[in-house]
């Protein structure tokens, strides 16, 4: 049972690291390997890996459709969980195809989601007053994401 997801968190890793496409067919063959025991776990996951793993090798278009699947998927599943992650990649996305207004509302809806699950990465939380946070502005938190990835 444990086969699936080390196949797809190699995969995932593979592809960080440099080789996305044998990354990509390391994700493919363990969700294959999860079909076929009829596992249906993490799926929108695995999905976010794929996109990113995509988006490693400059796919943006093959990115965007794995990034939609896994939207799909968790609003019939109801899985919320990796929906901030799956709007970050959208915005990355839309940044790789030179769509900057796409990828800044993206991001908008990166840092909505993210605040709804209380989940905001303190790179994206401001000092507020008296020890607590408040949310940097989306459209500061695109520029200094923008800058820290190199536009990617």
């Amino acid at each position: 049972q444990a086969l699936g997801p080390a196949l797809y968190l190699r995969g995932w890793a593979r592809a960080r690291a440099g080789d996305p496409v044998a990354g990509h067919a390391d994700l493919l063959a363990g969700v294959a390997v999860d079909e076929q025991l009829g596992m249906r776990r993490g799926r929108t996951g695995v999905l976010l890996y794929a996109a990113d793993g995509l988006q490693c090798a400059g796919r943006w278009a093959d990115a965007q459709d794995q990034i939609d699947a896994a939207f799909s998927l968790a609003e019939r599943t109801g899985e919320r969980m990796y929906l901030p992650d799956l709007w970050l990649l959208r915005a990355r996305a839309a940044l790789g195809q030179g769509e900057q207004a796409r990828a800044l509302s993206a991001l908008n809806e990166c840092l909505r989601e993210a605040g709804e699950q209380g989940a905001l990465p303190s790179c994206l939380k401001g000092k507020g007053g008296r020890g607590g946070s408040t949310p940097t502005p989306p459209a500061y938190a695109y520029q200094m994401w923008t800058r820290s990835s190199g536009g990617r």
